[in-house]
């Protein structure tokens, strides 16, 4: 996620988003080789799927911003796009090279490390997001405790002017009452 992450040695570090590349880079370049190898199910001409990869790469990157809650820099979904598109690349290029009974099984293991990076990478979030949210609840605390004794400062403070007005006014009153019996006699 973002800057405002607390710095742990958790486990979940390794999935910590970068300013270019991270480890979710891997599953956006996984995702890209699986739209490479449509051509094994469809019959679809390279322009038209690249330019749906790039629509579908770009969109995604939207929606993990809007309602996914992700914060990665802007220069990290970009990149993450062109990892994608390099992806999809690198499959399509597979696909007429290779026989189809090993195109579907780099589908298959790409498609298998694809849902497990995935899920790691979720979980990890997850762990991050309660550890975030832990953490502001502390200082929610701390703040709040902070607060009562500004409070109580403040309570004090005005307790103690009030007393000092009051000496002062006392202090007025008995020098007058002193000039008042100093001009009678």
């Amino acid at each position: 996620m973002g800057d405002a992450e607390p710095r742990t040695k958790a486990p979940f570090d390794f999935w910590r988003e970068g300013k270019y590349i991270d480890l979710w880079s891997v599953p956006h370049i996984l995702s890209g080789t699986h739209f490479g190898f449509v051509p094994l199910i469809f019959s679809i001409e390279l322009f038209p799927l690249a330019l749906v990869t790039l629509v579908l790469l770009v969109l995604w990157e939207w929606f993990e911003r809007r309602f996914l809650g992700v914060l990665e820099a802007f220069s990290n979904g970009c990149v993450d796009v062109v990892l994608g598109i390099a992806g999809f690349a690198a499959a399509y290029a597979t696909v007429f090279v290779v026989e189809p009974l090993v195109a579907w099984a780099i589908v298959g293991v790409t498609a298998v490390t694809n849902l497990a990076l995935n899920i790691w990478g979720w979980r990890a979030s997850v762990v991050r997001s309660l550890a975030v949210r832990e953490n502001l609840k502390q200082k929610k605390e701390r703040f709040a405790e902070a607060t009562e004794v500004l409070v109580e400062d403040i309570k004090d403070a005005q307790r103690l002017r009030a007393e000092w007005k009051q000496r002062k006014t006392e202090r007025k009153r008995k020098r007058r009452g002193r000039k008042k019996l100093d001009t009678q006699t």
